[in-house]
């Protein structure tokens, strides 16, 4: 059973990974609820974020510009061309670092 408020509309892809699928049993179509909370760690502090949030979303909820940023999670660097698939769990420890020119 999903948590938190119902739309009926599909969300906005800005929103999207703040919402979570599910069928409706009393009316038999697909609606969206509000998905419940998991605590991350970023860069050292503790914040929490929607369940099932990927990497390219936390990075957009952050305002990151995402140019000339790597971010490790767990460990181990996440690629560019998974972010939009990599999902955050529950207790990650992820560490955004932003490559800054200079001489």
């Amino acid at each position: 059973m999903m948590d938190g408020p119902l739309l009926k509309a599909r969300p906005t892809p800005a929103s999207l990974a703040v919402y979570t699928r599910g069928m409706s049993e009393a009316e038999g179509q697909w609606i969206w609820r509000m998905a419940k909370n998991v605590t991350i760690s970023v860069n050292g502090e503790a914040m929490d974020v929607p369940f099932g949030t990927t990497v390219a979303a936390l990075l957009q909820l952050l305002h990151v510009e995402t140019a000339q940023v790597a971010v490790e999670l767990d460990g181990n660097v996440a690629q560019r061309e998974q972010w939009y698939d990599i999902s955050i769990t529950s207790g990650a420890m992820l560490e955004i670092v932003r490559f800054v020119g200079g001489g």
